[in-house]
C-alpha cells in the first residue's frame, strides 16, 4: 500500500511539471495578460505595389478597464520607426456571451468560430458616407511573413451612399484561433486598391490556468487522518503553485511536502 501510495504521489509530479501546454481546447481569443503580438505595417498603392513602412506595431495585452458594468481587457498599441516610438494608443476588447470579440462601443471586430454579421453606419471626417456589413468567411490557409496559418475571415463590405466613394470589400480580419489577430487589412474608400495592412511577425501568448485538477491520490483519502489528509492538502497547494508557475521555482516545497506526506504514510 505505501509502495502504492508513492507511485501515484510521484506521477501526480511529473503530470503537474508537464509543459504548460495541455490538451484542453484553447480560448479562440487570447485576452490574457502579459500577450504580445508584433505586426510588420504595409502600404498597397493604387496599382497593387505593396511596400513595408518601415514601422512595427507591437500590441500588449495591459491590465483591465471598466466600462458600463463590463470589464475589457486593454491592449497597448506602440508604433516604432526603427527605434523611435511613432504612436501609441489604447484598444479596449473583451469577449461577449456570442463568443464575439467587441470593443467597448459595441462594434464587433471579430466574431470567433460562429457568424455573426454586424453592420454600422460609416461616418467621414464629417459627414456619414455610406454603410459597413461584416460576416465571416470560410476558414481558409494563408501564408503570412513566411508562416502558415489557418485563418477565420472577418470581411467588412462597404455600401456607399456618394459616388466619391467606392463600394467593395473595404477591410478584413484574419484571426487564428488561439493565437489572435494574424492580418488587419484597411482599404482607403476611394480607391479599389489602396490599403493599409497590418501582418502578424511574431508573438508570445500567455495562457489561463483553469486551476488543479487534485491529483488521484488525494481523492478518496477520508480513511487517512486529520494529520495525514493535511499534508496532502499542503501537497495539493505545492502542485497547483508549480502548475501555475515555474516547476523549479517550487521544487522545494514539493518535494518537503512529499517527504511529509510520505513519512506520516510509513508511521501508520
Amino acid at each position: 500500500m505505501k509502495k502504492i501510495l508513492s507511485i501515484m504521489a510521484l506521477a501526480a509530479i511529473t503530470m503537474s511539471c508537464s509543459d504548460d501546454e495541455s490538451n484542453s481546447e484553447p480560448e479562440f481569443f487570447n485576452l490574457n495578460q502579459g500577450s504580445v503580438w508584433v505586426y510588420k505595417k504595409y502600404r498597397i498603392n493604387n496599382e497593387g505595389v505593396e511596400a513595408f513602412e518601415e514601422k512595427i506595431d507591437s500590441v500588449t495585452v495591459s491590465g483591465t478597464q471598466m466600462f458600463d458594468g463590463e470589464i475589457y481587457s486593454k491592449l497597448v498599441h506602440k508604433e516604432y520607426s526603427g527605434t523611435n516610438l511613432v504612436d501609441e494608443h489604447d484598444e479596449f476588447l473583451r469577449v461577449n456571451e456570442n463568443g464575439s470579440l467587441v470593443n467597448e462601443i459595441g462594434y464587433i471586430i471579430h466574431s470567433g468560430e460562429r457568424n455573426y454579421t454586424f453592420s454600422y453606419d460609416r461616418i467621414g471626417e464629417t459627414e456619414l458616407n455610406g454603410e459597413m456589413s461584416y460576416s465571416l468567411q470560410e476558414v481558409k490557409d494563408v501564408v503570412v511573413e513566411g508562416q502558415n496559418y489557418t485563418v477565420y475571415p472577418y470581411v467588412g463590405v462597404f455600401d456607399h451612399f456618394y459616388d466619391d466613394y467606392l463600394d467593395g470589400v473595404a477591410t478584413f480580419y484574419y484571426f487564428q484561433k488561439g493565437i489572435g489577430k494574424i492580418v488587419q487589412h484597411g482599404r482607403y474608400m476611394s480607391s479599389p486598391i489602396a490599403a493599409e495592412e497590418y501582418r502578424l511577425i511574431s508573438y508570445n501568448l500567455k495562457y489561463k490556468k483553469e486551476g488543479l485538477n487534485v491529483p488521484l491520490f488525494c481523492t478518496g483519502s477520508a480513511r487517512l487522518q486529520n494529520s495525514q489528509r493535511g499534508s496532502l492538502l499542503k501537497l495539493a497547494r505545492c502542485l497547483y503553485y508549480v502548475q501555475s508557475y515555474n516547476c523549479l521555482i517550487f521544487l522545494f516545497c514539493l518535494l518537503q511536502s512529499l517527504c511529509e506526506v510520505l513519512y506520516r504514510l510509513a508511521s501508520r
